[in-house]
């Protein structure tokens, strides 16, 4: 049995003709399917378009987890650049009270338009530098866990709420590029690798030196690598093809066919990249379609993997 863990990217587009709050509604749809189907996560992502129907996924999260049963749910990801860490750090520790064992937090370094940049960040730099983004990704990390060093200019700063029932998020540092792994490793946080995202690369060895560079941290957990991919799932590969051609909006489809051939996929770059799970952006609209999608997909969760060839 080749057992594949499998989660779910929704970035909550609006389909032409469409309004954010049917985006939002075919969103929860989607999650509850997921729930039901043994999908392992849910994830969000945060962006600042008018083709997407929020901005503020950790908002969205109580929601999820409120009406679904066993699937962890959780941003992927905060703009950390735009935010504070203390703040970042009592909403995820107050979602993880209220849904213990159920949250993500994922930290990026992703960019916004940059009149929403200066009304996000009210006065102070536009600073999205490496230095910058390892700084505020370890006090993130402390404020979590309670481990800010007296020496720390916010030491006294109050994280509420003070206490958590035995449980942390899962933090995950995202990233498409080498920079954000090291992050992650030094931190103790798990990592994930987005391979749709066009100017992207393709680095196979990327999750080796994620796990050779880890650092037990505050967090206590152990490494974890996600690898981040795209595409359709459909009943032929003609009509995946088909469905990635008229709504791939500019996403690298890694992933696309019936789902033999989606499994096939799947388990050729899980072990190509040694990655311990896949989260999958399904670009297919409108929902029927993205359900249909999800349903196919899903089958190849536990499927037996088909014996390979004898070697000559």
């Amino acid at each position: 049995m080749s057992h594949l863990e499998l989660g779910l990217l929704d970035m909550c587009r609006i389909v032409p003709g469409q309004t954010a709050a049917g985006a939002l509604c075919d969103m929860t749809e989607i999650a509850s399917l997921a729930d039901s189907l043994g999908y392992s996560r849910f994830w969000l992502a945060e962006h600042h378009t008018s083709t997407v129907a929020h901005a503020s996924p950790e908002l969205l999260l109580p929601l999820l987890a409120g009406m679904t049963e066993r699937i962890r749910v959780g941003a992927a990801g905060v703009l950390l650049s735009f935010r504070s860490p203390l703040k970042v750090a009592s909403d995820f520790r107050l979602l993880e009270t209220l849904f213990p064992g159920r949250i993500d937090l994922g930290l990026g370094r992703g960019r916004v338009p940059e009149h929403t940049a200066d009304a996000l960040l009210f006065g102070r730099p536009n600073d999205c530098s490496e230095e910058m983004f390892t700084r505020m990704f370890e006090d993130v990390v402390r404020f979590l866990t309670g481990t800010v060093p007296p020496e720390h200019p916010n030491y006294q700063a109050w994280v509420s709420p003070a206490r958590l029932n035995g449980a942390m998020p899962q933090v995950f540092g995202l990233g498409t590029t080498r920079s954000t792994l090291r992050i992650a490793a030094e931190q103790g946080t798990s990592f994930a690798y987005a391979l749709f995202i066009a100017g992207g690369g393709d680095d196979p060895g990327i999750f080796e030196e994620y796990r050779r560079s880890f650092r037990l941290g505050p967090l206590g957990t152990k490494p974890r690598a996600i690898l981040s991919l795209a595409g359709v799932c459909a009943n032929t590969e003609a009509e995946a093809q088909s469905i990635c051609e008229r709504d791939g909006d500019g996403i690298i489809s890694n992933v696309v066919g019936s789902a033999v051939q989606c499994r096939a996929k799947l388990l050729e770059l899980r072990d190509r990249y040694q990655a311990d799970e896949i989260v999958f952006l399904e670009i297919a609209r409108p929902l029927s379609e993205r359900m249909r999608s999800c349903e196919l997909l899903s089958r190849v969760l536990e499927l037996e993997q088909e014996p390979r060839a004898a070697s000559a």
